[in-house]
């Protein structure tokens, strides 16, 4: 009895089990490829949106402390005067404001983040050399977290070492997207 065509057909069926198990075993690594990919794009979100609340917050406050003291005023017939104190506290709202743009460029910069991961996994991302002033570079980097360290009351700043200012160069080629990325 001829059992060739038997073993072949045993053997067809083993070989289905084995891709069938290793197209699991892939399935499931991506999925967890997946839910990594959540999890640090959650995390990364929540940053520039602890800083937006924060920096926001500190705003409202200290307009309605001048609307109050504006209200006092009015109610006495008397002149407001501002103080020095005034002052710190509207360069402090400006501040918060660069700041609260500088997190919305940074949530732009993290959904663009998402999009290019999508595209490295199909060939498609491209990067481009642009002359990019590197400090100004850095600064909008730090002033995303500057007034989250600053509610946290740590002082936070940026300085350039000698070796830098050395080298005689403001501008570099990169690709600012993919070097803020980083």
């Amino acid at each position: 009895m001829d059992v060739s065509e038997h073993k072949l057909n045993d053997q067809l069926q083993t070989e289905r089990i084995i891709l069938a198990e290793q197209r699991r075993r892939e399935a499931e690594e991506a999925k967890a490829q997946q839910e990594l990919l959540i999890d640090i794009t959650s995390h990364e979100i929540r940053n520039p949106i602890s800083s937006l609340m924060q920096c926001s917050s500190l705003v409202k406050t200290n307009l309605v402390g001048l609307q109050e003291d504006l209200e006092v005023a009015v109610r006495t017939g008397t002149a407001y005067k501002p103080t020095a104190q005034l002052l710190h506290t509207i360069q402090e709202d400006l501040d918060a404001l660069d700041s609260i743009y500088e997190c919305a460029l940074t949530q732009e910069r993290i959904s663009n983040d998402v999009l290019s991961l999508g595209k490295l996994q199909l060939d498609l991302l491209q990067m481009f050399d642009v002359e990019t002033n590197i400090r100004e570079e850095i600064r909008k980097v730090v002033s995303v977290f500057q007034n989250e360290a600053r509610m946290n009351r740590v002082q936070m700043s940026l300085r350039f070492g000698e070796g830098f200012d050395a080298l005689g160069v403001s501008t570099v080629k990169i690709d600012p997207v993919r070097f803020c990325q980083m």
